[in-house]
């Protein structure tokens, strides 16, 4: 059984903003929520122990699915990377050192919701969701169907559209992420072929 303090740190550590940290941990502590418990947790059981608000639901799965393993899987990609380049890892590369860097304004959000397709006459009310319920730009990778709904999102048309645009982003991040990696190991092969002749011929 944790601690109130306990648990504030914990929801301190995942980025849940500052007026929402000890209510949250009040919650788990009246529901005797176990450390051990929180990996079998879904949305509903967090809904149930008394979180509202759809991006801090995320945003606390997110920590914790990437507790342990994820952490390690991270920290293997960085040391890989930085084995093959001279230089840090980009900041789109590395993982988020302050989620609020992610948090976006209603303005964002409304050019968003444009660049989708979505109407005008729904981009300042579906832009106005997100900024209430928290939603940060790392977080819309992955936002299911059943989220949107919980945002506040009601026309099937508006959901898919946005789903669809979040993909074709995620797609277009991902092969920017690999042509940028090919060409860092190219340049390592290259680097070390000059240093060592016939190392890679």
């Amino acid at each position: 059984m944790r601690s109130q303090e306990y648990w504030s740190q914990l929801m301190r550590d995942a980025g849940i903003g500052d007026d929402c940290i000890e209510e949250y941990a009040a919650m788990f502590v009246e529901q005797r929520i176990r450390y051990f418990q929180i990996f079998k947790l879904v949305y509903t059981d967090f809904k149930l122990i008394g979180m509202k608000r759809v991006g801090d639901i995320v945003r606390l799965r997110q920590y914790i699915i990437r507790d342990l393993n994820e952490a390690r899987r991270i920290s293997y990609t960085r040391e890989l990377c930085a084995r093959i380049s001279s230089t840090d890892l980009s900041p789109s590369e590395s993982v988020p050192v302050s989620v609020d860097a992610n948090m976006k304004s209603q303005e964002y959000w409304s050019q968003f919701m444009r660049d989708a397709g979505i109407g005008d006459d729904c981009t300042e009310e579906y832009a106005a969701m997100f900024v209430e319920q928290r939603i940060r730009y790392f977080q819309i990778f992955k936002l299911v169907y059943k989220d949107f709904k919980l945002i506040g999102m009601k026309r099937v048309g508006d959901i898919v559209r946005l789903r669809q645009y979040i993909r074709e982003l995620n797609e277009a991040k991902r092969k920017s992420y690999d042509r940028e990696l090919c060409a860092r190991i190219s340049s390592t092969e290259q680097s070390l072929s000059e240093s060592v002749p016939g190392c890679y011929q």
